[in-house]
């Protein structure tokens, strides 16, 4: 069986390891077995099942492909398919840049003004008795506040926490393609929202966000809990279940982490929000971060 963790682990950053894998396990779904999957016509056959039973965007499709092409190349460098193999999947072509212009949707990128915000994170009414909402207030506190990305989130660990000065810290944030972390300043109200969460959880972890499982009763017990981080998939639905209560069914993690660029910028500067977010030029925050009309550059030069 391919381990391709183990095979890309170290070769890219860690967010985008953990992609590959997500993507090679749809890829290998879809083929059936890991004898078909290294089929080079097989990618090409998947590539055309997205187009026609999916509404991914072309940039995803190539995005997918891309993986499973660089996956294959790391296969056959340790010899465990031959060149030949490699190629074919290389000549595999991806979608051009105009194709299904139709799934660039507006809703792409959510603008959530500062009362949707607080609607959002006020909705679960943290209590005693209902850890769950806890988390959940907990998760979209940290995310509207800190602009981390969702990966970054679930990897903060309780140790993480750690007081500066009056305030609180996250320290040892390990950013996209980055090999030394950051320190991403953590504001009273998310603070006290986590806090609360560590002290009520049913289950102790190193780590602050962890998993549960529901059974079939509706009843709070009914939830199981463990000391593993929170997946993805599971903080994508928080997001997405209190976004759709308070009228933004499409919103997405990140959408949380325009929010924090964009009143970022607009209270304390583009550098400002450069920092926070972790970015390596203020181009990226500007360009892909900044959802108003937030004059970029006005905090330059000022004497």
């Amino acid at each position: 069986m391919i381990d391709v963790f183990k095979i890309i682990n170290g070769t890219k950053s860690k967010g985008t390891v953990d992609m590959y894998v997500r993507y090679w396990e749809q890829y290998i779904e879809f083929c059936g077995s890991e004898d078909d999957a290294l089929k080079s016509e097989m990618l090409a056959a998947w590539r055309q099942h997205m187009v026609n039973n999916t509404e991914y965007s072309s940039g995803t499709i190539n995005s997918k492909i891309s993986a499973i092409k660089s996956i294959v190349s790391s296969l056959s460098e340790r010899k465990t398919v031959s060149r030949e193999t490699k190629w074919d999947f290389l000549e595999v072509k991806s979608l051009p840049s105009v194709a299904l212009q139709e799934r660039k949707r507006p809703n792409n990128r959510i603008r959530i003004t500062t009362e949707q915000m607080r609607s959002i994170v006020d909705t679960p009414e943290a209590s005693l008795y209902e850890p769950l909402f806890c988390l959940h207030r907990a998760l979209l506190l940290l995310l509207g506040t800190t602009g981390m990305r969702v990966s970054e989130a679930l990897r903060v660990k309780v140790n993480d926490i750690d007081k500066s000065g009056s305030g609180h810290v996250i320290r040892n944030v390990m950013s996209k393609a980055k090999t030394e972390p950051r320190t991403v300043p953590l504001g009273a109200e998310a603070y006290d929202a986590v806090m609360d969460w560590i002290h009520i959880r049913p289950v102790q972890s190193d780590y602050v966000f962890i998993s549960s499982n529901r059974t079939k009763s509706e009843l709070p017990d009914s939830i199981l809990w463990n000391d593993e981080p929170m997946t993805r998939v599971s903080a994508w639905r928080v997001v997405r279940r209190y976004g759709k209560k308070n009228g933004l069914p499409n919103i997405k993690p990140h959408d949380l982490r325009r929010f924090v660029g964009t009143q970022l910028a607009s209270k304390s500067g583009i550098r400002v929000a450069q920092k926070v977010l972790g970015h390596a030029s203020p181009d990226t925050t500007a360009r892909y971060y900044i959802l108003d009309d937030t004059p970029i550059g006005a905090t330059d030069e000022l004497f």
